[in-house]
């Protein structure tokens, strides 16, 4: 089971309030992206067979860590009637500004996912790469069963331990340095990397090399700005956790749900979703 404690900061702060300031400042350096990464196949990709586009039709819908709005945008062409849109960063205006066109059908919550105040309101919760950046989940995990309806359902995909060895043990050391670098550095570190990456990522079409599969379907259809955007997002958080299969279910169950599905995507994530018992 994932762990209950808090951890803290070098400078005392604790580690999920540092990790909060972090995205608010990728938000900053990152304020929107396009292309293939704000597709909808994408999105589709990501849901990993476990949902489907036509789940979220005519349903309320909850984003946990909604960012800068690609998420939020995508959940509302799906054919939505409302989404609740989570985000704890101070940088909260710059989602409002990205989804101002569809903001009637938009419930703003500027909080952390363990405070969400809803109840058995939501048809069906989402996030995406957002609970290996939240240190202690399970809370959340009660919070969106509370504010799902029963038989609901809260789909969740992270990074996965499983396949990443490779990676995991390469970005761990960076880590060590590059969280406590200036932003501005850390984009010029970010751009190195992505170049290194994309000379990897066109070797990994001919030959299949760790995380080949990631290259192919994600990192090389991706424009040079969000390649960019993508080692920042790696390197900046100051937490950040990979999961195991096993674990990742215990927090499911942990939390209340039922009727769990797993699926490792593409070898390199986990997707699962829980439904809220009746």
């Amino acid at each position: 089971m994932h762990r209950e404690g808090q951890g803290v900061s070098m400078n005392g702060e604790p580690r999920s309030s540092r990790t909060v300031a972090d995205f608010s400042s990728q938000w900053t350096t990152f304020p929107d992206n396009s292309g293939y990464f704000v597709s909808i196949d994408l999105f589709e990709d990501s849901l990993a067979g476990l949902l489907s586009l036509n789940d979220f039709s005519d349903k309320r819908v909850l984003d946990l860590g909604s960012g800068t709005g690609r998420i939020v945008r995508w959940i509302l062409k799906s054919g939505a009637q409302h989404v609740y849109a989570v985000e704890p960063a101070e940088t909260i205006e710059i989602l409002k500004e990205n989804t101002r066109e569809r903001s009637e059908r938009i419930t703003y919550k500027n909080c952390t996912g363990d405070k969400i105040d809803i109840d058995s309101d939501v048809d069906l919760a989402i996030s995406l790469g957002v609970v290996s950046y939240i240190e202690n989940p399970l809370p959340t995990f009660r919070a969106i069963r509370n504010a799902l309806r029963p038989g609901g359902r809260f789909y969740v995909l992270v990074m996965s331990r499983e396949g990443n060895a490779f990676y995991y043990y390469f970005v761990l050391p960076l880590r060590w340095m590059t969280t406590k670098l200036p932003d501005s550095w850390l984009v010029g570190v970010s751009k190195f990397l992505a170049g290194c990456a994309s000379i990897y990522g066109a070797l990994c079409r001919v030959a299949p090399l760790p995380m080949h599969v990631y290259f192919r379907s994600v990192f090389m259809k991706v424009a040079w700005h969000e390649r960019v955007m993508l080692v920042f997002d790696q390197l900046n958080p100051t937490y950040a956790h990979y999961y195991r299969g096993p674990e990742l279910r215990q927090l499911f169950e942990a939390a209340g749900f039922t009727d769990i599905k797993m699926v490792h995507r593409h070898g390199y994530s986990w997707a699962a979703i829980g439904t809220r018992p009746s």
